[in-house]
């Protein structure tokens, strides 16, 4: 995977030496800097690398959402990434899908990512003692508008159901409405072991 991606980038810069202003390859060529940089280990440098990229993308088409969308998942894998400044990285991707959605409000991926890296952040407040519930509760409604958009997206169920799970059970901001939290876990359970089957048989196939 690592040669293919690196060959990738290879065949992106000599179709941007050839055309700098195709706002499609600086945005494939983030995508694929992303990948390779957790083929190499090396996420942090790839991820700055795309979110240049991106910005690139941006600069040409500024009304473009995808471009938006693009660079809030280059800064969100920066924060999963461990980057030096998280609550700069969140808050700068919160600005990019927020952006993202402003252009394309049906843009069901903004959404759902708009969502996960609320979650990101929830698990780093975790991580470091400080109750993460508000931030679950509202990567869960940024949940609710990607399903309504398109509710074949997998990760969107799959982040809800575990966001809704650790308000339910684990923060201090369930109180009286961990039964209705409760109640959410149970709903979007079913999708989520099916799917959980699904990628079982799918590995032993």
């Amino acid at each position: 995977a690592s040669a293919i991606l690196k060959e990738a980038l290879r065949a992106y810069d000599e179709a941007l030496k050839r055309n700098p202003r195709a706002g499609g390859t600086w945005l494939a060529r983030a995508a694929a800097g992303v990948s390779l940089g957790y083929c190499e280990r090396d996420p942090l440098t790839r991820c700055r690398e795309a979110i240049r990229d991106s910005t690139e993308a941006i600069k040409l088409a500024p009304n473009e959402s995808e471009a938006w969308h693009r660079r809030g998942l280059s800064r969100l894998n920066l924060v999963r990434a461990d980057g030096p400044d998280p609550k700069a990285d969140v808050l700068e991707a919160l600005h990019d899908f927020g952006a993202a959605i402003r252009i394309d409000p049906r843009n069901a991926l903004a959404h759902q990512d708009l969502g996960g890296v609320r979650v990101n952040y929830g698990l780093w407040l975790s991580s470091h003692r400080t109750d993460p519930g508000e931030w679950f509760r509202t990567a869960c409604a940024d949940f609710d508008r990607a399903l309504a958009i398109d509710p074949r997206l997998e990760d969107a169920r799959l982040w809800r159901f575990n966001a809704r799970r650790f308000v339910a059970v684990e923060t201090e901001g369930a109180g009286a409405d961990a039964g209705a939290w409760l109640e959410g876990v149970l709903e979007d359970a079913p999708h989520v072991l099916k799917l959980r089957d699904d990628a079982e048989t799918h590995h032993h196939v």
